[in-house]
């Protein structure tokens, strides 16, 4: 392109020195007489020949220099106006991203705060729920002791039934100093030992 440009310009410098030429020809001819024009200081044919020679500057100019410069131009407002949109863009995002970060924070906030109230519920509901269990086991131990304590209490009476009736036996044979019928003896104790309340 640029080989081109420099061809081209040289092609316009050496036509416009030829239409020079040809001015100084018209402008010799002319030379003996002066009128109309001439008398301001131009010639019709050199006035001519720069217009036209002005018109193919212009036309080479906005064909090599004007559409290229314009291009540039173009091309930097279209970079300027998408580096506008990618900044709105990115501003945006940024935004949006920002309000987003915002709502995950603030739904990580409710979690966090569901899920500690989830464990202080949890918690009273285990202590409870180990409270009622320990009033439950205290219940069953106090009932096997009371159960416990009422067998050994029966068990001791029985001892004590049983024993005291050898005693009052041996102690009646001593007093006696003979030996009772042991049976009906016994019979006679135990009844006056069930009838007696031992628990007064």
């Amino acid at each position: 392109m640029k080989i081109f440009t420099n061809s081209l310009l040289i092609i316009s410098f050496s036509f416009l020195q030829f239409i020079f030429e040809i001015d100084k020809v018209f402008a010799a001819e002319g030379a003996t007489e002066v009128t109309g024009i001439a008398k301001l200081g131009f010639s019709l044919p050199g006035l001519i020949t720069q217009l036209i020679n002005f018109g193919i500057l212009l036309v080479v100019l906005k064909i090599f220099l004007w559409k290229p410069f314009l291009k540039i131009i173009d091309d930097r407002n279209q970079k300027i106006k998408l580096g506008l949109e990618a900044a709105e863009q990115a501003s945006k995002q940024a935004y949006d991203s920002q309000s987003e970060s915002k709502m995950i924070l603030d739904d990580a906030k409710a979690e966090a705060l569901q899920f500690a109230s989830d464990a202080r519920a949890l918690a009273d509901k285990l202590k409870i729920e180990l409270e009622e269990k320990a009033r439950r086991d205290a219940e069953i131990i106090v009932e096997k002791a009371k159960k416990e304590i009422e067998r050994d209490k029966e068990r001791a009476l029985s001892v004590i039934k049983e024993n005291f009736a050898e005693i009052t036996i041996y102690a009646a044979e001593k007093v006696i100093d003979k030996s009772l019928d042991k049976n009906a003896h016994q019979e006679l104790i135990s009844s006056i030992l069930d009838d007696y309340d031992f628990e007064k």
